[in-house]
């Protein structure tokens, strides 16, 4: 399922030509506005009589306001079934730590579309992982790949660990929130990369 979704949010981005949520929620015609009557809600999406509404806090920061309008954008490509059969789906500025599968899902296409695999790839210094990886696969041809793993994620972080992004840095240098960011690795890891590094999950929000 997870993979379906990273699908998706890659057709959303070719359709659409933008990862800009704002602009792919104007292009799909939904009725868009901020409101300020709720403090602790981030954003919104419902659908009543077939037109479908996304709300966002207008008190928001710049960040929470891109993060939290792709959110939504994604219930409605995900969820719009069920909007129609009457679920809403309010999100508070917790939203990336709901345990509910479609809020999980919401923010794994989220992640998809808001950041690219490049923003993250280079900066935990994934290149020079598998060139080191494919150095010493020759080096050892017969030596399991769970073992080799191991020992060139340990030559890595002896190497080179001081030069690249730690997950908490580069959430920091893309200005995204930090469990989102977990949710792109966790995109990237579904998509077959094998990561130098991996945040320890300390919650259950990733679990599918």
């Amino acid at each position: 399922m997870d993979a379906k979704v990273l699908k998706t949010a890659s057709y959303l981005v070719h359709r659409y030509k933008t990862r800009n949520p704002f602009d792919i929620i104007a292009q799909r015609d939904i009725d868009f506005d901020y409101t300020y009557r709720y403090a602790h809600l981030l954003g919104y999406y419902c659908v009543l009589n077939g037109e479908r509404f996304i709300r966002l806090n207008g008190d928001a920061s710049e960040q929470d306001l891109e993060e939290a309008a792709q959110h939504e954008l994604s219930h409605d490509v995900l969820d719009y079934r069920d909007a129609c059969h009457g679920a809403s789906f309010k999100d508070t500025y917790f939203y990336s730590r709901s345990c509910d599968y479609k809020e999980r899902r919401a923010n794994l296409m989220t992640a998809e579309v808001l950041i690219k695999d490049a923003d993250v790839l280079e900066p935990i210094g994934y290149y020079k992982y598998k060139e080191l990886y494919q150095v010493e696969r020759q080096r050892h041809p017969q030596t399991p790949d769970e073992s080799l793993d191991y020992y060139v994620s340990m030559e890595f972080g002896e190497q080179c660990g001081s030069c690249f992004l730690t997950i908490e840095q580069l959430a920091k240098t893309l200005g995204r929130n930090l469990d989102l960011l977990e949710y792109k690795i966790k995109a990237l890891l579904v998509k077959g990369y094998d990561l130098p590094i991996t945040p320890e999950l300390k919650t259950n929000y990733l679990k599918r």
